[in-house]
């Protein structure tokens, strides 16, 4: 039985018990009438509470699985993003400061830049590195940073590798 006629039913058991008769004000249902009829609802009342529990508790085990997925997800990201930096040190290593240009484009080594492992991490550690500026986001103040470098977790220098494409 669906949601909306168990509580039909439910409100005519209810009307059942302020019926009474015009010509002799006795009720009109006697009370095992109504214990009858409340009797052949609770079955289904008490089956649809269960299929609701298990709905329940079937989009509580989902979320669980969503929430791990996605640690899972994030790590491999994290990881990813990791070994893309990796990468790079890697070619930059290879190139040892010359250019090499391919049919997709060309590869230099580029200057030494910030590397900021974390940036919302860092700005939450170091707030008095970070700047406002006109814009709605905060940016950090990278000049500040460099000069604190040795004194700063998180925060290096590394020389990358930059490539630009050909344009087609």
């Amino acid at each position: 039985m669906k949601y909306n006629q168990i509580l039909s039913e439910l409100n005519i058991i209810e009307l059942m018990k302020e019926q009474i008769t015009e010509d002799t004000g006795e009720f009109l249902y006697s009370e095992d009438d109504i214990q009858r009829a409340y009797e052949n609802i609770k079955g289904e009342k008490e089956d649809k509470i269960k299929a609701l529990q298990h709905i329940i508790n079937t989009k509580k085990s989902n979320i669980e699985l969503c929430k791990s997925e996605k640690q899972a997800i994030d790590k491999t990201i994290k990881q990813d993003e990791k070994s893309i930096i990796n990468l790079n040190d890697m070619i930059g290593t290879l190139l040892q400061g010359e250019g090499i240009k391919t049919s997709r484009g060309s590869f230099y080594y580029g200057k030494e830049s910030l590397y900021i492992e974390d940036e919302s991490k860092f700005k939450k550690e170091y707030p008095n590195y970070v700047i406002s500026k006109p814009t709605v986001r905060k940016e950090l103040d990278k000049e500040m940073i460099l000069k604190d470098i040795d004194n700063i977790d998180g925060a290096r220098l590394r020389t990358g590798v930059i490539f630009r494409a050909k344009k087609v």
